[in-house]
């Protein structure tokens, strides 16, 4: 099965009709006909009951529609999310005590305002401590003083006294 399956699955039960549900997602109704055949083969199962020239979905046709509406709408939030990236997940932050006390609250609490999903676990210590969490990919960012050389890391001035 595949998003197009789930997608005709959703047209013909709620418009009742092989040319309606054709016509919303711009297909000609054999196309429709044979999709819904094939997924009915694929399953061995009866999704619709046809009476004149409605379709009519049966109990399994409900159930895969109520499925079927999940799945495209997270298809969408994926689409969404790919097309629109947003910062989420966990953000580990090293920092030195002096600077977590004092200067992080601050930028901490702009980042949670502007972005909810990202979950930050705040490790403080010295330097070379937090320096090696850094390479050793334990940290994803620290805050530290006189950061030495290194041609795996980016260094950058924050802050100055």
């Amino acid at each position: 099965m595949d998003i197009s399956d789930f997608r005709t699955v959703i047209a013909v039960t709620e418009t009742g009709s092989i040319t309606a549900a054709a016509k919303l997602l711009c297909r000609v109704p054999s196309a429709i006909t044979t999709r819904v055949q094939n997924l009915e083969h694929h399953l061995r199962i009866v999704l619709f009951i046809k009476t004149g020239r409605r379709f009519i979905p049966i109990t399994a046709g409900l159930a895969l529609y109520e499925n079927a509406l999940k799945i495209v709408e997270l298809v969408a939030t994926a689409e969404q999310q790919a097309a629109k990236p947003q910062p989420g997940g966990r953000f580990r932050v090293g920092a030195l005590d002096s600077m977590a006390a004092t200067r992080l609250p601050a930028l901490l609490s702009a980042l949670y305002r502007k972005h909810h999903d990202v979950a930050v676990e705040l490790v403080t210590g010295i330097s070379r401590m937090l320096y090696e969490a850094v390479v050793n990919h334990e940290l994803d960012v620290a805050f530290i003083a006189d950061a030495p050389a290194d041609d795996r890391l980016e260094r950058m001035a924050v802050f100055e006294d």
